[in-house]
């Protein structure tokens, strides 16, 4: 398609500056166990953050003015997060529909339970064989291994959270639903107990330079001290 409709400078710079690297910059898109989109296959996210920072930034800035402008920009998009996160602490929570997901209501983020409920909904314990195995395959058309703490699902490795099938496992087996080392990091609520790092800089002092004129006047005022100095000196040490 790009090939067909580009103009010839556009394909030359794809090819010289993205089509080496093409196994890279899409790892970010993929689900192979190493990188977790999220259900999320857009640049979305990153092109919010170059937006905020393109605002506050230019090419003709000093390189100190710089890293000090960039310092600020994300500073204010941790704060933003920590506002957004403190509105969800203050949202008085619900009572859970099912007692045993009270776990991952108090655990996780809104955004994420969300995703549990739907999973928890979508269940289906008779899909898990009654072998006391580790690890069991199911469905026929497209088969998962599922355990009780992971899935080749990809619901499960995009969102390193519980999938149905993980949840079906664990009450199949009477093991307990909520489990926190089932659930990534990226969806914990915000406690405040994280250490809060300040990144503080130091004011430069940037020093003009002399003209001609002031240059000779400090130069002046040096050789009067030196004069002085060798006046008040003794005969024996100005002989020496």
């Amino acid at each position: 398609m790009l090939q067909r409709c580009a103009p010839t400078r556009v394909l030359e710079y794809f090819d010289r500056q993205w089509h080496e690297i093409k196994g890279e910059w899409v790892q970010g898109l993929m689900n192979d166990g190493e990188h977790h989109n999220f259900l999320n296959r857009t640049n979305n996210r990153l092109e919010n953050l170059n937006v905020n920072v393109k605002s506050v930034l230019n090419s003709k800035l000093m390189f100190f003015d710089f890293v000090q402008r960039l310092l600020r920009c994300l500073g204010t998009l941790d704060l933003e997060k920590e506002h957004h996160a403190i509105l969800v602490e203050q949202k008085v929570k619900l009572a859970p529909v099912f007692e045993e997901f009270d776990g991952f209501q108090q655990y996780l983020t809104p955004y994420a339970f969300k995703f549990i409920n739907a999973q928890f909904k979508a269940m289906r314990v008779d899909d898990i064989p009654a072998e006391m195995d580790d690890a069991v395959t199911i469905g026929s058309n497209r088969p998962y291994i599922v355990s009780a703490r992971t899935c080749t699902c990809g619901f499960f490795r995009a969102m390193e959270l519980p999938c149905r099938h993980i949840l079906s496992f664990r009450k199949s087996r009477g093991l307990d639903l909520f489990e926190i080392s089932l659930c990534s990091r990226s969806f914990v609520r915000w406690t405040g107990s994280e250490p809060d790092f300040e990144v503080q800089t130091s004011a430069v002092q940037t020093l003009a330079v002399p003209s001609a004129v002031n240059k000779f006047k400090d130069a002046q005022q040096v050789c009067s001290q030196l004069l002085s100095i060798t006046a008040k000196m003794p005969l024996r040490e100005y002989w020496q």
